[in-house]
């Protein structure tokens, strides 16, 4: 019961910013752009844990068809144990509208951890969906030993 008022925080931080967020236009230049989400870290020896993600995410629109989008931000990881650490995520994503609004992204980029044992900088691939203001990222880091795949519930805010 301990760990459970960190997930309403974390629930009650989402659907406050929910009732707030704007629809995303899919194809524009914006600088101002911000995504603040919740979800999943799970690992290839069967490891599971909670995370946080804040995240800047300018676009720049190179056709009517494709932007170039940056990812620069954190995650909090292992939210619900003593033991979390930090994870810098830098990564540049192409994206493309589906619809007016809802679209599609592909990239890579890269993840610094923090951790003690984990400390080092790894590789990783990204994908995403959007649906006005809501989007489902998920990325998956390379390590020589280990893989760690990321599902990433998000609201995106226009400032």
């Amino acid at each position: 019961m301990r760990q459970g008022w960190k997930f309403l925080v974390v629930l009650n931080f989402v659907l406050l910013s929910a009732l707030y967020a704007k629809p995303v236009k899919t194809n524009s230049n914006n600088w101002r752009m911000f995504q603040l989400g919740a979800g999943a870290m799970f690992d290839s020896d069967g490891g599971r844990a909670g995370a946080l993600l804040v995240s800047w995410n300018p676009s720049y629109s190179v056709t009517s068809g494709l932007d170039v989008k940056a990812y620069l931000g954190g995650i909090l990881s292992n939210i619900f144990a003593g033991n979390s650490f930090g994870i810098g995520d830098l990564a540049l994503t192409l994206k493309t509208p589906l619809s007016s609004s809802m679209w599609v992204e592909a990239g890579g980029g890269l993840q610094y951890w923090t951790g003690t044992r984990l400390r080092n900088t790894y590789p990783q691939i990204k994908a995403a969906i959007g649906y006005k203001c809501f989007q489902v990222t998920y990325s998956s880091v390379f390590d020589s030993l280990l893989t760690t795949h990321q599902v990433m519930g998000s609201i995106l805010i226009r400032l």
